[in-house]
């Protein structure tokens, strides 16, 4: 945790004038240390989580889709779900090299591991590992189709099991709310949507992100979301990536942990790092605002 913590210090201490940050370690059911920098925020301000939600998309899918994860995704989803996928999609109609007949053969296994080896943009062939944002828009959509529910509701039952109760979507969260919980106009919110929510889409709170790590840890799903892996190739990414999570090891310790962001077009950079070190015991959460000149925080 030491190396952890200080690069985490260094964040907060080393911050752009417009920088709101927070950083939360709990051990063993704890709170040790407690960071805010800037206008601060507390352990229940509702934060846009961003790529953090794939881990609960992982966890969506060993509950629904362990049956299929080698399963070919062109039988588990129709063409025109596929489609519609894109549709939903900022620029998703630019994507013309891509149709559903690119994915025969690919698993869900591989969309939940970025293991697909398509480039989505240009439809041509890559290496094994690159990550892409709609591996997990459709699983969203596979998950629909197998269990006749909403990706959402399949989710927030989650939400409910793991003890989170200031966790959802856009659609849970009005704009006022985050406004004034976050001190912004309501305008800077004015941009938020529902599409991608598989891949980015969840609000949450540090405190409830304490609780989700409390909840993965003693089930086991921290070893169940990596029991499957790949090597990254990019240089951003450290360690290997599971189901929507990454793993670092060295020698008897390990690291489970993944980042998010979300710009808004019209108002500030959310970006947000969970972590949980399972020889200790400890999660680490990391909440960060980068304003925009657009959007300035209200007194």
């Amino acid at each position: 945790m030491g190396i952890l913590l200080l690069l985490l210090n260094g964040c907060a201490q080393q911050m752009h004038p417009n920088k709101r940050v927070m950083i939360v370690v709990e051990k063993r059911g704890h709170s040790i240390h407690v960071k805010t920098s800037g206008r601060g925020f507390s352990l229940d301000t509702p934060f846009l989580i961003g790529s953090l939600t794939k881990q609960f998309t992982g966890v969506v899918c060993l509950e629904h889709l362990a049956n299929l994860l080698d399963a070919n995704i062109t039988t588990l989803m129709t063409e025109q779900d596929f489609e519609s996928v894109l549709k939903s999609i900022p620029d998703g109609d630019l994507w013309e090299p891509l149709d559903f007949y690119h994915f025969r053969g690919i698993t869900v296994k591989q969309l939940l591991t970025h293991s697909t080896g398509l480039d989505y943009n240009t439809g041509e062939k890559v290496a094994a590992f690159k990550y892409q944002n709609l591996n997990f828009d459709l699983l969203g959509k596979i998950l629909e189709s197998v269990t006749g529910q909403s990706y959402e509701n399949l989710s927030r039952a989650l939400f409910k099991q793991a003890g989170m109760t200031n966790t959802g979507f856009h659609s849970d969260f009005s704009r006022m709310q985050l406004a004034e919980k976050l001190g912004y106009p309501q305008i800077c919110f004015d941009s938020l949507t529902e599409v991608m929510n598989p891949a980015g889409g969840i609000i949450s709170t540090a405190r409830d992100l304490l609780q989700w790590n409390d909840f993965l840890s003693p089930n086991n799903y921290f070893d169940r979301l990596t029991a499957h892996t790949v090597d990254t190739n990019e240089p951003e990414f450290l360690g290997r990536y599971g189901f929507g999570i990454l793993v670092l090891e060295n020698n008897d310790n390990k690291l489970f942990f993944h980042d998010g962001a979300i710009i808004l077009p019209q108002g500030p950079s959310f970006t947000s790092f969970l972590s949980y070190n399972p020889k200790q015991k400890t999660t680490t959460v990391c909440f960060e605002v980068l304003e925009a000149n657009t959007c300035e925080i209200v007194p």
